[in-house]
C-alpha cells in the first residue's frame, strides 16, 4: 500500500490498495467535532509557574498527629534536626538526656543543624515512635503533664521507661502496647 498526500481545497490522502486503485480518504474531521474543540492555550498561560501551596514545618506535634502513612513517608524523607528542641521540651528534659535516652549521637544532630541536612532515617524513626508514644499518652492523660510523667517515669508494667524504649522496635511496640491497654481501661 502506498500513500500520498494531494494538493487540494480539502486535505485528502491518496490511497493505492494492493490491486492498484487509488482512492481519495479524507483526513479533515467532521464539521461537528470542530464546533467543540477547546481553545489553544497562549504560550504565556502555559509558561505560568503553578503557585505551591506553602510549606509547613514539621513539628514533634504535628509528627504525632500524622496518620502512620504520612509519618512513615516523613521518616523517609529524614526529620529536621530542630524537631528534637521541641521534643525535648514537651519532655521536660533536656536535649542532651533526649538523646542519651533515644541513643541519637549529639555530633549527628550538630553536624546536620551545621550543614542544613535531615537527619538520618534511624534517627527520624526514633524521633518518630517518640513522637506516637506521644500522641498515645496525651489521649490517655489529657495534658502534658501526665504523657510527660508517663514517657520519663519507670512503668511497673514495662519494667522499663518508655522513653528508652523508642530505641528498638521490639520496645517501642511494648510501650505501645502499655499505652493502648491504658486508653481502653486494660489497666485501670
Amino acid at each position: 500500500m502506498v500513500r500520498g498526500r494531494t494538493s487540494t481545497t480539502k486535505r485528502a490522502t491518496t490511497v493505492t490498495n494492493f490491486a492498484g486503485t487509488a482512492q481519495f480518504v479524507s483526513t479533515q474531521p467532521p464539521a461537528s467535532a470542530v464546533a467543540f474543540a477547546q481553545p489553544v492555550k497562549t504560550s504565556r498561560e502555559i509558561a505560568k509557574p503553578i503557585k505551591a501551596a506553602p510549606k509547613v514545618p514539621m513539628t514533634f506535634v504535628r509528627l504525632a498527629a500524622l496518620p502512620p502513612e504520612l509519618r512513615e513517608q516523613a521518616v523517609t524523607a529524614g526529620l529536621s534536626p530542630a524537631i528534637l528542641d521541641e521534643a525535648a521540651v514537651k519532655l521536660g528534659i533536656s536535649q542532651r538526656a533526649l538523646l542519651a535516652a533515644m541513643k541519637v549521637a549529639p555530633t549527628t544532630v550538630a553536624r546536620s543543624r551545621s550543614k542544613g541536612i535531615p537527619l538520618s532515617v534511624d534517627d527520624s524513626d526514633r524521633i518518630a515512635r517518640l513522637a506516637e508514644l506521644w500522641h498515645g499518652a496525651m489521649t490517655v492523660f489529657q495534658h502534658e503533664e501526665g504523657a510527660r510523667g508517663w514517657l520519663t517515669g519507670r512503668v511497673p508494667v514495662l519494667d522499663a521507661v518508655p522513653l528508652q524504649l523508642v530505641q528498638t522496635a521490639q520496645g517501642f511496640n511494648r510501650a505501645r502496647t502499655a499505652v493502648l491497654q491504658l486508653a481502653y481501661g486494660v489497666y485501670a
